[in-house]
């Protein structure tokens, strides 16, 4: 055998092994890649039809994510880390593809030793015969193209539901990805988008005031009366209202005279912070939180009254608002009034009239 065969042979074996290395990084990544997309394209559709609740999606995210990583470094990470001598692959060669007397490995090891001429015609004998078992080796098989097309055809087949599902229902996919990845989040089911709600943040009312809330359902029920009308759950306090619980209280949303798509109710003279959910069939909206601003209230309040000149009567001071005061006609009536907390004005609605006070600082008004 000639340095010039030996050397040619060596570089077939070493352009196999390389072949093998990009054959099973890539296949370890579109294993990987299949996996994980199936794993969450179910869970994602699983989610998107049962609208699970959070004690079940966060198993399922755990589930997911295991998986994701597991099948990383099992695949992906393992065949980059999986490395092979050119002595192994010849040795793994000969034991695949039914290679007799080691003339694989055998002709790669006398190509670093010397012989003399009663040597040569035995080791030209084995390079012919390596030779002649590597003419034999199917490539199609050793490369496993088979089995790289299919995790490849699998692949894409994922990546093709995946775009259909972005671009035919974008809002579906972000609501899935978003209750997974936030599983103990205020995160409404996917159909809730198609929901108007109106107020549709978390916002702070004056105490006593009146609270409207509406709900547009034209995109969600698509022209069909809704069997059943959408319901307020609330309950009264701050925090998110869970969608599962029990306690609170609940009211009948009415359609709007004129457009059966809009239903309305208002909560009148709220005096105390609450959070509520509108339900629809088996849908339902984000957790809204209403926090009461209390309406200011008076500490001290003093009436200064000073009777007409025609009595002869000093001054005198006695318990202001709301306390009634009774006094003469011609009377100067002073009023000094401090409230527990900063205002922007004040004013006494009189029989006669408005009384605008003025702000004598330090939440005094007089």
């Amino acid at each position: 055998m000639s340095e010039a065969a030996a050397l040619d042979f060596r570089q077939v074996v070493e352009r196999a092994n390389h072949s093998q290395r990009i054959k099973s990084v890539t296949l370890g990544f579109l294993t990987w890649g299949a996996i994980v997309a199936a794993t969450w394209l179910s869970l994602f559709a699983l989610d998107n039809l049962l609208n699970l609740p959070s004690s079940i999606r966060f198993p399922f995210a755990i589930i997911g994510l295991v998986i994701t990583v597991g099948c990383f470094m099992k695949y992906a990470v393992g065949a980059l880390r999986e490395r092979r001598s050119d002595e192994l692959t010849a040795l793994l060669l000969e034991e695949q593809f039914g290679i007799e007397d080691n003339v694989l490995i055998n002709t790669l090891q006398f190509e670093e030793m010397g012989y003399n001429d009663a040597q040569k015609s035995f080791i030209n004998a084995t390079a012919d015969a390596a030779t002649a078992g590597w003419s034999h080796v199917p490539l199609r098989e050793f490369l496993q193209v088979g089995r790289l097309t299919k995790w490849a055809a699998a692949f894409v087949v994922l990546m093709v539901l995946w775009s259909a599902y972005s671009a035919i229902a974008p809002d579906y996919l972000k609501s899935a990805f978003n209750r997974y990845a936030f599983s103990f989040a205020d995160a409404p089911p996917a159909a809730a988008s198609m929901l108007v709600m109106t107020p549709a943040e978390d916002l702070t009312i004056a105490e006593y005031a009146e609270l409207d809330i509406s709900l547009d359902i034209s995109e969600f029920a698509k022209g069909e009366e809704l069997v059943i009308y959408p319901s307020i759950k609330y309950k009264e306090g701050v925090g998110v209202f869970d969608s599962q619980s029990a306690e609170g209280a609940d009211v009948k949303m009415r359609p709007v005279v004129g457009n059966p798509n809009l239903y309305q109710y208002t909560f009148e003279t709220v005096r105390r912070s609450f959070s509520f959910r509108i339900f629809v069939d088996s849908t339902y909206t984000r957790s809204v939180q209403v926090t009461v601003n209390p309406a200011a209230k008076i500490v001290e309040s003093t009436f200064t009254v000073t009777p007409p000149a025609y009595v002869a009567m000093p001054a005198r001071e006695q318990s202001g608002p709301p306390n009634p005061v009774k006094c003469l006609t011609a009377t100067e009536l002073g009023v000094r009034i401090k409230v527990d907390k900063a205002i922007e004005s004040l004013r006494w609605e009189w029989p006669t009239g408005t009384i605008i006070f003025q702000d004598a600082g330090d939440r005094v008004w007089n």
